[in-house]
């Protein structure tokens, strides 16, 4: 019996307080699928308490997922589209980005793009960037912005856009969060 006692505090009590089995995001099934037609490895925040948000759309775009943290204020808004015969990314990239992006000429949009090492090596991707930006009024009401564009050839292509107040390693951290399959 005594055992039996050490065993669930051992086991059962660490898991109920830190609330693991219910505070895991679960998002949908289509979002499910998607990644697995663009065989796209999702590693979902753990840290942050981020929640599945019921925005699927605004008046520019429709979303697959979209998760917020109220503790680090910050969103994540995913458009996940497979590879066709037309699809190129880097006009899909900046097509986003202007989308998104506040028209300004007081404003600028600054795109990286990602070496062909990292993008290997990190991302398993043929290509990618990321473009910080200031959002849309229409779009958020957070402060800044960073889209990162993700492509590998005959699998697809992943925008995740990013919405905060603060610049913090959080944006960076994010970008981590994706891979496509070898």
């Amino acid at each position: 019996m005594r055992i039996l006692l050490t065993l669930i505090q051992c086991i059962l009590v660490p898991i109920l307080l830190c609330g693991q089995g219910e505070d895991q995001i679960r998002y949908s099934y289509v979002f499910t699928e998607k990644l697995k037609a663009v065989s796209l490895d999702f590693m979902e925040p753990v840290e942050g308490f981020y929640k599945v948000k019921k925005l699927t759309h605004d008046d520019f775009l429709h979303y697959d997922l979209v998760l917020h943290s109220i503790e680090k204020n910050f969103e994540m808004r995913f458009i996940i589209k497979k590879d066709t015969a037309g699809l190129l990314p880097h006009i899909e990239c900046f097509n986003m980005s202007n989308t998104v992006a506040i028209n300004d000429d007081h404003f600028d949009l600054r795109m990286q793009f990602f070496g062909s090492d990292q993008l290997e090596e990190t991302f398993h991707a043929d290509w990618g960037a990321y473009v910080d930006f200031i959002p849309k009024r229409t779009v958020t009401d957070k402060h800044f912005g960073r889209l990162l564009t993700l492509y590998a050839e005959h699998k697809g292509i992943i925008h995740a856009i990013f919405f905060f107040n603060h610049h913090d390693r959080e944006k960076d951290i994010r970008m981590l969060s994706f891979s496509f399959l070898e």
